[in-house]
């Protein structure tokens, strides 16, 4: 337990690595229209900047950004202020967030159209909010719970 509570800070920046590379996972197709050879993709930053805007893909990106902030400001607070409670309550906060977040991208299908369905691109944008959620969820966990 003594490893847990003095390398906690390495979870949270394995969670902001992770909410990283969401962004770039965000190229990925959002949702499909059709199937077969009549199949026409529209990415997640379609959904959330494009024509085809849909609001609750604009709020999980949003979400994103600042669980993403919230994990670097977790990691900030435990290597550089050497503040533990601090880094513990930036990383439950980018937990909470980074977890709604994961769920609004597992939604994308359903909020765009009743005819269509997600795409790999936003289940991948879901897994890896939520892997994101649970690294982040390790510093708030060892500062709380583990006295």
């Amino acid at each position: 337990m003594d490893f847990l509570k003095k390398n906690s800070h390495f979870f949270a920046c394995g969670a902001a690595l992770l909410s990283f590379v969401v962004f770039f996972v965000c190229f990925g197709a959002g949702i499909t229209l059709g199937s077969g050879k009549l199949s026409a993709d529209a990415s997640v930053y379609d959904l959330t900047f494009g024509d085809g805007m849909v609001p609750g893909v604009l709020i999980a990106w949003i979400l994103l950004l600042v669980g993403f902030l919230a994990s670097v400001g977790s990691v900030a607070c435990a290597m550089v202020l050497k503040n533990k409670l601090l880094a513990a309550l930036c990383g439950a906060c980018a937990c909470l967030v980074l977890l709604v977040s994961g769920i609004l991208y597992f939604l994308t299908g359903p909020m765009s159209s009743e005819y269509v369905s997600t795409g790999v691109g936003a289940v991948f944008c879901g897994i890896l909010n939520i892997l994101a959620a649970l690294l982040a969820a390790v510093p708030c966990v060892s500062h709380f719970l583990l006295k």
